[in-house]
């Protein structure tokens, strides 16, 4: 059985969107000079600056951050993705503990 990584994604409309992946990682992006949470190889969220806070279970929490395309191509079909407040994550929380792929 495949083991993924679950991410939840707080925007600033308040929607939360969970994606997960069999990688998850957060580096500097490929054609840019910015941190950039990247799952499964796609670059997913620009953060804007910061680190990342880790808790006692190793997850961690990584604030303020931009979507990119792939992220928006990922949102529901009925979010208004014109909504200027759906360009900034609050707040991005990683489960670092693999869990069971959904079927």
């Amino acid at each position: 059985m495949k083991q993924v990584f679950r991410v939840r994604l707080t925007f600033r409309t308040g929607d939360v969107l969970g994606l997960s992946g069999e990688s998850v990682v957060i580096t500097k992006g490929p054609k840019t000079f910015y941190n950039q949470l990247i799952i499964d190889g796609v670059p997913m969220a620009t953060l804007e600056k910061g680190s990342p806070n880790y808790d006692m279970n190793n997850n961690f929490k990584v604030y303020n951050a931009s979507p990119t395309k792939a992220l928006y191509e990922k949102m529901p079909s009925d979010w208004d993705k014109t909504k200027p407040a759906l360009k900034i994550i609050d707040e991005i929380y990683v489960v670092t503990t693999p869990q069971p792929k959904d079927s």
